[in-house]
């Protein structure tokens, strides 16, 4: 198959790359972050969690920006959390709140205990929560895994994007291939040859933020060619981010990256790297690439 650059019309040797923030919506240290990487940074796209208590601020901060459904359906943070949007989401016999009634702190437990046709719903209701504020989304991800890791809630992902015409982040099928779950390989393969994906997933890990700088720029001078979507998590400093998240260090120097790191825009100039956001990918996948 042709590379997703080949298909939006770029050369076979083309080096495109999304600069992806996740998590807007978490709270208000991730919406100034992520909107000054947007507007004055290097970030070509970020992901917003809906059902976060921070996220209507994050709608009224980012129209015009390019913007993607982060679907959410944990919530990791101790004292920190959030629970479903609807309904059949909250209803405990359905499995996707724990028993304080939030959203699981990890995958496993949604997978476990889930009704899948609940998550469907809820999954739904977040993305229809956006557009109904006027948010022009640009493509789909998933929050910490669930919608990666188990066939009925790839199966919703996929679903979703097909149905809404959304690009959306998926593994490669090899990747399945070499966990040893060709299942999950073959339904990612067969969604590749209708939707768009980036080619190829990088990002910045949650720890050790001294050395963050560094693998960025090593990152990217050895990008591949085709789309690279490279994921990061930025926060601005503050009491509110150090109460919430054991990571903030890294949060912290990730908004740092983004907006004012002068070796990391010297590399993207002097590699030839286009930046492209995810608002490329759905409008060529409306278009029929």
């Amino acid at each position: 198959m042709p590379t997703t650059a080949e298909r939006l019309g770029y050369p076979s040797d083309a080096r495109l790359l999304i600069v992806n923030g996740d998590d807007i919506g978490m709270c208000h240290a991730a919406n100034v972050a992520t909107v000054a990487g947007l507007r004055e940074g290097i970030l070509s796209s970020a992901s917003l969690m809906v059902p976060c208590p921070w996220a209507l601020e994050a709608i009224r901060m980012i129209q015009g920006l390019d913007v993607g459904v982060h679907l959410t359906l944990t919530s990791e943070w101790q004292t920190f959390r959030w629970g479903p949007l609807t309904p059949a989401g909250r209803d405990p016999v359905n499995g996707l709140v724990d028993s304080e009634g939030y959203f699981w702190h990890q995958d496993a437990p949604v997978h476990e205990h889930g009704n899948p046709d609940a998550a469907r719903v809820e999954a739904r209701a977040q993305i229809e929560w956006a557009l109904a504020r006027g948010m022009e989304v640009s493509g789909l991800d998933g929050h910490m895994g669930v919608f990666a890791s188990h066939r009925d809630y790839l199966a919703i992902y996929v679903d979703l994007a097909r149905e809404y015409r959304l690009p959306l982040r998926l593994r490669s099928a090899q990747s399945y291939v070499d966990r040893g779950r060709s299942d999950l390989a073959a339904m990612v393969e067969a969604a590749g040859t209708e939707l768009l994906a980036p080619d190829h997933t990088a990002g910045l890990p949650l720890q050790n933020p001294e050395q963050l700088e560094a693998r960025m720029i090593e990152t990217f001078r050895r990008l591949k060619p085709g789309v690279t979507e490279f994921i990061l998590h930025a926060a601005a400093p503050g009491e509110e981010l150090t109460a919430i998240a054991p990571d903030a260090p890294a949060r912290v120097e990730a908004y740092r990256l983004v907006t004012s790191s002068e070796p990391v825009r010297q590399v993207l100039e002097s590699e030839g790297i286009k930046r492209i956001g995810y608002r490329e990918l759905r409008d060529a996948l409306r278009e029929g690439a």
